[in-house]
């Protein structure tokens, strides 16, 4: 039997036009439906319509998604409420199951990786926008560890750049092991930075694959003492940001992704230290996505993966991320293909 993949390059062997086409589809499909706002038992595992893309869209038949902090955050309401969406997740990796009018740049078949918005990625089919928010999968890179590069390679990829940190400066990491933290150490790396990472003793071994440079454990060390005068401190850790900017030195900068310190304004002014929290968008040209599918690619970037957790355990997988102790990313498991690359 003919996949997805096969299908595609069939038809266009065949010059079969595929634009506007779909493979077949169930009518109905599970997913993990947010009721309302609050801890996990909000998130509710259910069979709702598959959806269909209108033009310019395309349906993703998803094999894996990923967990990500924002997705329990927005569970928890934190942030703005849109009580439009129902279906949880936003980073996601699959196949194109059907194509709307109007999409020449994607036919089903193809395999890709990106987010949802607004939410979406926790079902067995989403619809989403054909340009500039879904990517072709990385060849080298099975489903699960392509859905866990969006949110946190990007918001990596992001601190890098915008801190405007340099070869050879010194770059600590606060939160390391994490999926963003471990992402910022392999940039840093690419980029000849010398990457200082901040985490429990339990990751040394990870970190150091990663190819930090200097490992300090807080469970083990005096981490003031052994991290100071850095030139920028990225900060991926919940209520450590007033550590994190004693780390800095005069004129360097706090980038901080889990919030700034109590009164920053005053703080930073008085350290010497440019604090910076990034807002939704990018506010650089240079944070580009290709950048990062070619690291991907040249076996330069990878996404390590603690756990997967099937569809119905995505509550479980968003108190475990939500624990702060995950080493790489939590992943969720859609479909068996979820581990092809």
């Amino acid at each position: 039997m003919r996949d997805a993949r096969s299908i595609g390059i069939f038809a266009a062997v065949l010059g079969v036009s595929i634009a506007g086409a779909s493979f077949a589809a169930p009518a109905q499909m599970r997913a993990i439906v947010q009721a309302g706002y609050g801890g996990p038992q909000v998130l509710k595992l259910q069979m709702v319509p598959v959806p269909e893309p209108g033009a310019g869209e395309v349906r993703v038949k998803v094999y894996a998604a990923a967990v990500n902090p924002t997705d329990w955050r927005f569970r928890e309401g934190e942030y703005a409420k849109d009580d439009s969406f129902k279906i949880a997740g936003f980073d996601f990796a699959g196949v194109i199951d059907a194509v709307g009018a109007g999409v020449t740049q994607w036919k089903p078949g193809d395999a890709v990786f990106g987010t949802k918005r607004p939410q979406g990625a926790y079902a067995e089919y989403l619809v989403t926008r054909a340009d500039g928010v879904i990517y072709a999968k990385p060849k080298n890179f099975t489903y699960e560890e392509a859905s866990g590069i969006t949110i946190a390679g990007m918001t990596a990829l992001r601190a890098v750049v915008e801190s405007h940190i340099a070869p050879g400066q010194r770059f600590a990491i606060v939160g390391a092991a994490g999926g963003v933290g471990s992402a910022a150490v392999q940039i840093a790396k690419a980029r000849g930075v010398s990457v200082i990472t901040i985490a429990s003793s339990s990751h040394d071994k990870f970190l150091r694959a990663l190819g930090a440079d200097t490992i300090v454990a807080y469970d083990k060390d005096n981490v003031a003492a052994k991290v100071k005068d850095v030139d920028v401190v990225l900060n991926t850790a919940l209520g450590q940001a007033d550590e994190a900017l004693a780390y800095v030195k005069r004129g360097g900068m706090l980038y901080s992704v889990a919030g700034l310190p109590a009164d920053s304004k005053e703080k930073c002014a008085a350290a010497g230290v440019t604090c910076f929290a990034p807002g939704p968008t990018p506010a650089s040209a240079a944070v580009k996505m290709s950048d990062l599918i070619a690291m991907a690619e040249a076996g330069r970037f990878k996404v390590s993966i603690e756990k997967v957790y099937p569809l119905e355990q995505a509550a479980a997988a968003q108190e475990a991320n939500r624990s702060g102790h995950a080493e790489g990313k939590l992943i969720l498991s859609v479909t068996p293909q979820s581990k092809q690359k």
